[in-house]
């Protein structure tokens, strides 16, 4: 008989360990390792009630940092979708090493992520700052039937604060909106620069 309990209490823990490693696994982005579209708009609907319920002080606020791969599209192209994918996975893993242990990172979809930053706007700030610097700390290296390649690696991004009267569709519309405007700007400036 007490072998028998044993066995059951072995196989419970065994399925709860199960369990719970399927729940992570459904909240994980599998290239990146990082939180999926689901895990992002769980949390930032938690944000949003946060928000909503304690209207932070003005110094303390919730903010969005999408972040846009800018050489994704021609590793995609040119190189395939195997590098493409570690091109992501590496992103990835940088932006894990970049954010504060209060900071939450998503994998978006495709070759956008999402920052969820707590904090006064210089640490929104910094952060932004840190991002786009990790990012582009060293290069993505290829290899192809052209040979070995260094891709430099940048980012754009746009970030939008969180506010009482956010839904979740607005604050995403809206940060979508604020990373456009970045991208169409920074290629303005680039365009101005060849002229």
């Amino acid at each position: 008989m007490k072998t028998q309990i044993q066995k059951l209490k072995t196989d419970l823990q065994r399925l709860e360990q199960e369990n719970s490693q399927l729940r992570q696994a459904l909240k994980t982005d599998e290239l990146t390792g990082l939180g999926n579209f689901r895990s992002f708009v769980q949390d930032i609907e938690n944000s949003l009630n946060e928000v909503k319920k304690h209207s932070l002080d003005r110094a303390q606020k919730y903010a969005l940092i999408f972040i846009d791969v800018d050489s994704f599209k021609m590793v995609n192209e040119t190189h395939g979708h195997w590098a493409a994918s570690r091109l992501l996975g590496l992103v990835g893993r940088r932006l894990s090493k970049t954010i504060r242990e209060t900071d939450l990172a998503f994998r978006y979809g495709g070759d956008e992520f999402v920052i969820l930053v707590k904090g006064r706007h210089q640490d929104i700030q910094k952060m932004v700052l840190r991002i786009k610097n990790s990012v582009a700390s060293k290069s993505f290296s290829v290899e192809g039937f052209r040979g070995k390649q260094e891709i430099p690696l940048t980012v754009t991004t746009g970030v939008r604060v969180l506010t009482p009267d956010d839904t979740v569709s607005t604050v995403i519309e809206e940060a979508d909106r604020a990373l456009f405007e970045a991208k169409r700007r920074q290629k303005k400036d680039i365009s101005q620069m060849a002229a």
